[in-house]
């Protein structure tokens, strides 16, 4: 999120809060702790995804992470320098 103004206005309008300093607060902890300025694909969450699809799914239980992410598409956006200039 790199316009702070419409993320505390959001946070004001769905969060029920009108604090301006708590909303600041609150927006600069989520976005400093949350939104990564480089998005890459949670494995371990996938992985984690796959085992509780796995409980009531055999064909999942022998499958792997790797066989449903291409992440070649975001490494592409990295390497070419777009990823940076979004946040500019």
């Amino acid at each position: 999120m790199t316009d702070r103004e419409l993320g505390i206005r959001a946070l004001r309008k769905y969060g029920g809060i009108s604090d301006r300093d708590m909303l600041a607060s609150t927006y600069d902890l989520f976005t400093s702790r949350y939104i990564k300025k480089i998005p890459k694909i949670n494995l371990k969450g996938v992985e984690n995804s796959l085992s509780l699809i796995a409980e009531n799914n055999p064909k999942a239980k022998n499958r792997k992470v790797d066989e449903f992410i291409d992440a070649s598409y975001m490494d592409e956006l990295e390497k070419t320098g777009f990823i940076k200039s979004v946040w500019k």
